[in-house]
């Protein structure tokens, strides 16, 4: 054949075409229209100028052509944007004696055979696939690059042809045309002085200085598609180019294929290696060089940076292979080498085409023709879908990067070895779209010995599960959210219950099995209006193996989210199950979160669930799994909270429960399973769990101890159902909700806790009553804790706190907490508040304040606030809530205090705080009342710290409404009761506003003994009122305090049997017991009156007392009696009345011309001692105001213009600078019994008379 070419280069053309045609002819048995060679005559060396071929013509698709020169050294470009057409294209040749090269930056457009050969090389310019329909033939001297690439993937060598063959001594090469230093996916980073590698099929190595990182590894085993990183740094070696040639039928390689990476020079990293992916039907030869490696990090004398990592060669065959092996080694460098990449020649069944079914021969190469069979390896690059059977039991499954498999049907598919879900490999299970109501025909099920998710591999099932709604049509699924009739849906159920939409309707409930996620989620309900779909449910993913479950990559089985009015489909479910389960990246890798709320008003869809069972290890924990509920639109409610389920299989311990809604604060996740057994649960976020009537939830932790790591916000909620735990039971980070109607079994002792004041332990007790108790042997509140009843909407008065026990412990930082969680205040204008002494609102201006233990304070329209409402013996009842505004203007009524009992046989304990305030009203509304507060025990114990209050709720004084009155607190004991508590210590006050509220009776009494005392105190309040609610209230002493009042109103009675007869301690001389008409006080026979006001109504009634002493401190603090409706003609009798020092007797003040009070005493004995006094100064008739006379028979006459005169009574009154008169004498001294007269007005401005 050489001696045929060297006639040729003797210039004989007839001997060219006899001698090269032949040639030819030998795989092309066509006929040329011509042969065509390069003469270079247009001189621009274009393919598609015609001067530049022998005979002015551009080759065609029928022409043999040939580009060589014994002479001249030939470059020829094919242009972008052209093509190059040929039969057979031939370069270069070993007698040619100069180099040829090919550009193409177009494509070969219709070609059939091209030949390299000696001293040629073809460029590829682009990253387009070339066809040849014949074969790519590179012999002994010819080589096949592609162009350098810098930052992106300009340039690949990329083929697909008939038949391939590379010679002894033919070349493709594209070492070093990888992505540039510093540059591609993966490239080094370079810190003071070093670098790391680049990666690619390996990691690249890493410097020694912190931070100067080797690139990561990211190219597909099965599928190379990708080029090397450069290496870090200025002199960073380039990375490995990348090679794909596809062929139909044999692939012969003798010759020599490179990728390798650049060598870093000083302080730089290595180049990774590049990626060569040959597939054909038969691949022969044996390869003298076949490499993608990673460049060395080179310094002298030593190098400290990273060499690059190796690069990624498969190969992929039908029939045969002969080559075992490839080199694709890591960079070496004196620091840290550059790891090796991937060599893959699978002998396994490789998917072919773009999609295919499993049970088609067809889907697959490299499987004899047929499906695979057990035992065979599956690779899978391409879309494979498993239909409705079951697959033979193949040993290992990899799906490579582009490769998705989708299982469509439910049947447990089996494997002998691994599956394997490389990076950008997926998965997946059929769509439930068009599948109505509960089927379920789809889901992810392999059991296999082992599965390896690898970082950038997924499992998705997002949105796969039951279809969400229409338009007007509830979601699919037994979850389905509700569609609503004009409006919007609610969110589909799973574990957490779907969010109700704007309108109130429901979502959807959920039904998962915890502990066997079996069930898709549902979809959410759709819009009333227009076709606005909801979401659909997530999928269903079933995972076991014998050995290891490996996840770097992610697992998704998450709802989707709602079209405008659509509801939120719930997550779906994962199970994983297997000896080791392990989780090598440190991101969220796991969801089955519902989706969102349709944005105009829709529920968000319930979390779904994810169950884990292992044997001897699990490294994924309840943190790395997302299972929230999906957002509200607008003002509908979050889904609620999916659930993790944690099983040690071989720790004899039940499974651990978690559940974290994330940001959501929306529904309720229910309890599907009738019983449920567990070892601890976690709550976080407002999550909520609930037992539901009937269920049961066992929770065995040893530590007892089973309710903890939460953050104070997740609730159990014990509805109609059980909880059942160890005798000891402690709820710590979590709110465990009892309702009266639930069961809390096995349990003696019950210890709340918490971690710091943000991340409390809750007991929330609903529907408990007065007379319905919360029954525990041992409760202890210990730090950060909180016993608390549920809010009391409207007049309902259903949720109290009211526990029995043998041995309650409020412990330091811990509280009984009710406050505002009475009967709500007002919330709209014009409207009163709720509750039997609900305050009410001002017709144009402000609410007045509601009452309980004291009146609610006065409004500034003069609207009286609400009398008391206690039983202060038997407390029973909340604050009432605060009174609404008056028209146009703005603010809430305050709501009142909540109920509080707590009744231990033994000891009650108290170190922390019991609140039972009410709530302050908004600008123009009243202040709600202070609650409840009721404490019986044996013995009654606490240190300094104990702090009991129910104080009224306070008003704004600058809007003018009125505060809320005090509630009621009662401690009742038979053996001991600690000094640390007592009336000092114990509030009630009313609340402050344009008028205060009255104070709450405080009453402690010793069971054992004596009657108790009652304590009303206002602190720094003025002018507050309490009214005695029952019948008869018996007390041996009273304590009046802080400018406050206790009423005894008409057919009410207050007996006072203080053994001592002294009824009245500890005054401060402000406090007053006001015995109105009709009213009843029983003291014993002596009455003494200590720094303390009693006024006492002609019509009321003193019983018993025969001797009344009026004792004061001094002149400001001083025991009083004041009489009202008393005239000369009705006496207040008294056999024996003494004032003694400080004493005072007065009456009411007049006003006006009424005369209505005077003081009128009979007795048998009166005692006046010294600093004792009978004042009524200035109590008589009332002076006048402006341009009035003064009140009374001998009142002044006012001066028009100027001064008033004087009121006259035992003499005249003076007259006034214009010789008004002064008024006349009017007494009769032998008969007094009139007042004084009052002094004229001033009829200039406003001064009145005396």
């Amino acid at each position: 054949m050489n001696g045929l070419k060297k006639i040729l280069l003797g210039g004989v053309l007839a001997l060219v075409f006899a001698c090269v045609g032949p040639y030819v002819l030998m795989t092309s048995p066509v006929a040329y229209a011509a042969l065509i060679t390069w003469d270079g005559g247009a001189g621009d060396g274009l393919w598609n100028s015609a001067n530049n071929w022998s005979g002015d013509v551009v080759p065609t698709q029928w022409d043999a052509v040939y580009i060589g020169s014994p002479t001249t050294s030939y470059t020829v470009q094919v242009a972008g944007g052209q093509i190059a057409d040929f039969d057979t294209l031939t370069i270069g040749g070993a007698l040619m004696g100069n180099t040829a090269r090919l550009y193409l930056y177009g494509n070969i457009g219709t070609g059939t055979n091209l030949r390299l050969d000696a001293a040629s090389t073809v460029y590829q310019m682009n990253n387009v696939q070339q066809t040849l329909w014949g074969e790519l033939w590179i012999l002994d001297g010819g080589t096949l690059k592609h162009g350098n690439n810098s930052t992106t993937q300009a340039y690949e060598v990329d083929f697909s042809v008939a038949t391939f063959t590379v010679d002894a001594g033919g070349t493709i090469d594209v070492d070093d045309l990888g992505y540039d230093k510093g540059e591609g996916p993966a490239p080094g980073t370079y810190v003071i002085g070093n670098a790391g590698g680049g990666g690619h099929g390996g990691n690249g190595g890493n410097g020694n200085q912190a931070g100067s990182l080797g690139g990561i590894a990211y190219c597909s085993s099965t599928n190379p598609a990708t080029m090397g990183s450069g290496g870090g740094h200025g002199n960073g070696g380039a990375g490995g180019g990348i090679v794909m040639i596809e062929v139909s039928g044999t692939a012969t390689i003798n010759g020599e294929i490179t990728a390798d990476g650049g060598w870093g020079g000083a302080s730089s990293g290595g180049g990774a290696g590049g990626g060569v992916k040959i597939t054909a039907n038969t691949i022969a030869g044996t390869p003298s060089s076949f490499t993608a490696v990673g460049g060395e990090a080179v310094g002298y004398p030593t190098s400290y940076w990273g060499g690059g990592g190796g690069g990624c060669i498969y190969l992929g065959y039908v029939t045969s292979n002969s080559i075992s092996s490839a080199t694709v080694t890591g960079g070496i460098s004196d620091y840290d080498h550059g790891d090796d990449g991937t060599f893959l020649a699978p002998d396994s069944c490789t998917s072919s085409g773009s999609e295919g079914d499993w049970n088609t021969a067809g889907t697959w190469d490299n499987c004899g023709g047929t499906v695979p069979q057990a035992g065979e390896d599956v690779s899978i690059s391409h879309a494979v879908t498993i239909g409705d059977y079951t697959i033979n039991a193949v040993d290992n499954i990899t799906i490579a990067s582009g490769g998705t498999l989708t299982q469509n049907n439910d049947d447990t598919q089996t494997l002998t070895g691994t599956l394997t879900v490389e990076s950008g490999g997926t998965l997946t299970h059929g769509d439930h779209a068009y599948v109505d109501g509960d089927s379920q025909l789809y889901e992810v099920d392999f059991s296999a010995a082992n599965i390896t998710i690898e970082d950038g591999g997924a499992v998705d099932v997002d949105g796969l599960g039951h279809e969400g709604g229409g338009h007007s049509q509830d979601g699919n699924g037994t979850g389905g959210g509700f569609f609503a009739t004009y409006a919007d849906g609610s969110g589909g159920g799973h574990h957490g219950n779907g969010g109700m939409d704007v309108e109130g309707d429901a979502g959807g409930v959920g039904y998962m099995s915890i502990y066997d996620p079996s069930t898709l989620g549902s979809g959410g309900g759709g819009g009333g209006c227009c076709s606005l779909a909801g979401g659909d449910g997530g999928g269903l993913v079933i995972l076991q193996a014998t050995g290891t479950i490996d996840i770097s990559g992610t697992i998704t089985a998450d709802g989707t989210s709602g079209i405008e009015t659509g509801g939120g489909g719930a997550g779906g479910g994962i199970k994983l199950v297997a000896d080791i389960i392990t989780n090598t990246d440190a991101v969220d890798d796991f969801s089955v979160i519902g989706g969102n709320g349709g944005s105009y008003g829709a529920g968000g869809g319930g979390g779904g669930g994810v169950y884990i069972e292992f044997t001897t290890s699990n490294s994924i924990a309840s943190s790395d799994i997302d299972h929230y509920g999906g957002a509200k639109g607008g003002s509908a409610e979050d889904g609620g909270a999916g659930i993790v389920a944690i099983y040690d299989t071989d720790s004899g311990d039940s499974a651990s429960l978690y559940s974290d809604n994330g940001a959501r604060d929306g529904a309720t996740s229910t309890q599907a399973a009738a019983s449920v057994t567990a070892k601890n649960i976690d709550l976080q976020n407002n999550a909520e769990y609930t037992i539901p009537s009937g269920g049961s939830l066992t929770l065995n932790d040893p530590d007892n101890s089973p309710v903890e790591n939460g953050d104070g916000t997740g609730i159990i909620r014990v509805t109609e159902g059980t909880l059942y735990a160890n005798a000891t039971l402690t709820i710590q980070d979590a709110i465990l909700e009892m309702h009266q109607t639930g069961t809390l079994s096995g349990v003696s002792t019950l210890n709340i806790t918490g971690t710091d004041a943000g991340e409390m332990g809750y007991l929330d007790l609903r529907y408990f009553t007065s007379s319905l108790a919360f029954s525990i042997a041992t409760l202890n509140l210990n730090a950060y804790s909180m016993l608390t009843h549920g809010e009391n909407t409207e007049g309902n008065g259903e949720h109290a706190v009211n526990v029995s026990a043998t041995t309650i412990n409020i412990n330091a930082d811990a509280e009984v907490d009710v406050d505002g969680r009475g009967h709500q205040g007002s919330k709209i204008q014009t409207t009163d508040g709720f509750g039997p002494a609900a305050g009410v609102y001002g017709g144009y201006a402000s609410g007045t304040g509601a009452g309980h233990g004291g009146d609610g304070g006065n409004d500034t329209d003069g609207d009286a606030g609400t009398a008391a409402d206690v039983d202060i013996a038997n407390i029973a009842t909340f604050g009432s809530g605060g009174g609404g505004r008056g028209s146009a203007l703005s603010g809430n009524g305050g709501d009142g205090g909540g109920l509080v009992i707590l009744t231990a046989s033994g000891t009650l304990d108290i170190d922390g705080t019991i609140t039972a305030d009410g709530d302050a009203g908004t600008d123009y509304a009243g202040g709600g009342a202070g609650g409840g507060v009721k404490l019986v025990a044996d013995s009654i114990t606490g240190d300094a710290t104990a702090s009991i209050s129910a104080d009224g709720g306070l008003a704004s004084v600058g809007h003018g409404a009125g505060a809320g009155g005090g509630g009621a607190v009662s401690v009742e004991y038979t053996t001991t009761l600690t000094a640390n508590i007592s009336c000092s210590s114990i509030s009630a006050l009313g609340g402050a506003g344009y008028a205060d509220g009255g104070a709450g009776p405080i009453y402690i009494v010793d069971t054992d003994g004596d009657s108790g005392d009652i304590c009303v105190d206002n602190g720094s309040n003025t002018g507050g009122t309490s009214t005695q609610y029952p019948s008869s209230v018996t007390a041996a002493r009273i304590k009046i305090v802080g400018d406050n009042k206790y009423v005894v109103p008409s057919g009410k009675t207050l007996v006072l049997d203080d053994s001592d007869n002294a009824p009245f301690f500890s005054g401060d001389g402000t406090g007053t017991l006001s015995i109105e008409a009709g009213g009843v006080l029983t003291p014993n026979a002596t009455l003494i009156i200590d720094d303390t006001e009693l006024e006492f109504y002609d019509t009321a009634t003193l019983n018993n007392a025969t001797t009344l002493t009026l004792n004061g401190t001094n002149g400001s603090i001083k025991g009083t009696l004041e009489l009202y409706d008393y005239t000369s003609s009705s006496a207040f009798s008294i056999a024996t009345l003494n004032i003694n020092a400080y004493g005072m007797l007065t009456h009411g003040e007049n006003t006006e011309d009424n005369g209505a009070h005077v003081v009128n005493v009979s007795s048998t004995d009166i005692n006046i001692t010294a600093n004792g006094s009978v004042d009524v100064d200035g109590r008589g008739h009332e002076g006048g105001g402006r341009y009035e006379d003064g009140y009374g028979d001998g009142g002044g006459v006012y001066g028009t213009y100027a001064s008033g005169a004087g009121g006259g009574h035992g003499g005249h009154g003076g007259t006034d600078d214009e010789e008004d008169a002064g008024g006349i004498s009017d007494i009769d001294i032998t008969n007094i019994s009139t007042l004084g007269s009052g002094g004229a007005g001033w009829g200039c401005c406003s001064a009145k008379g005396g």
